[in-house]
C-alpha cells in the first residue's frame, strides 16, 4: 500500500478544517412571490433538485393558485398530495401547514388538528413548530368553547368537548416546556 506525502497529508487536514470552519447554511427557506409562486431562498442545495423537485414545486405553486382563487377544498387538497407523495422535499412541511390553515378557516377543526399534528411528528425541526403548536391550541380551545366541527368545511356536526380535552393533551405532549404547556 503506498502511503501518501506528510505533506499532502497536511494539506488535506488543512482543507478539512477550513471547510467545516465555514458558516454554510444547507437548508433553504421556502418563500411565496406573488409573480413567481413559490422559491427557495439561501442554502447550500436550494438550486439542486431533480424532477420530483419539480413536480412538488409544481403542485405547490397549483395549490396555491387554487387557494388564492377561493378554490379552498382542491387547494388543501393539492397540498395534501405535496405532503404525501413527496414527504422528504422542502415543501412538504408548508405543504401540511398551509393544509392545515385552510381546513382551521374553513371550520374543519378535526382535519386542520390532524394537518399540525402530522407536521409536528414528521418535521419537528420546522420554523412552523411554535406556530402550529399555537394554531392546534386554538383549535382545543374552540372545540372546549362548544364551537362545533364543520364536516365538509359546511356541515355542522355536534359539539365535542371531550376532543378539546385530547387535543389539549396532545398540545401537551408535543410541547412539554412551551407557553402553552401550563
Amino acid at each position: 500500500m503506498k502511503r501518501l506525502p506528510h505533506r499532502t497529508l497536511l494539506v488535506l487536514a488543512a482543507s478539512a478544517m477550513a471547510l467545516l470552519a465555514l458558516p454554510v447554511r444547507l437548508a433553504a427557506d421556502l418563500t411565496w412571490d406573488p409573480q413567481h409562486g413559490w422559491n427557495l431562498q439561501g442554502g447550500v442545495l436550494s438550486g439542486l433538485f431533480g424532477k420530483d423537485g419539480q413536480a412538488a414545486l409544481d403542485r405547490m405553486n397549483k395549490a396555491r393558485r387554487e387557494e388564492e382563487a377561493g378554490s379552498l377544498f382542491f387547494a388543501s387538497r393539492g397540498y395534501e398530495k405535496v405532503a404525501d407523495k413527496y414527504s422528504n422535499s422542502v415543501y412538504a412541511p408548508e405543504a401540511l401547514f398551509r393544509a392545515g390553515m385552510i381546513r382551521l378557516n374553513r371550520g374543519q377543526l378535526y382535519k386542520a388538528f390532524d394537518d399540525f399534528q402530522q407536521l409536528l411528528a414528521r418535521y419537528p425541526n420546522t420554523k412552523r413548530f411554535n406556530e402550529s403548536i399555537g394554531r392546534e391550541y386554538h383549535i382545543a380551545q374552540l372545540l372546549l368553547d362548544g364551537h362545533r366541527n364543520r364536516a365538509l368545511g359546511f356541515i355542522p356536526t355536534f359539539s365535542n368537548r371531550s376532543k378539546g380535552v385530547e387535543y389539549f393533551s396532545q398540545v401537551t405532549a408535543n410541547a412539554p416546556y412551551s407557553d402553552y404547556a401550563p
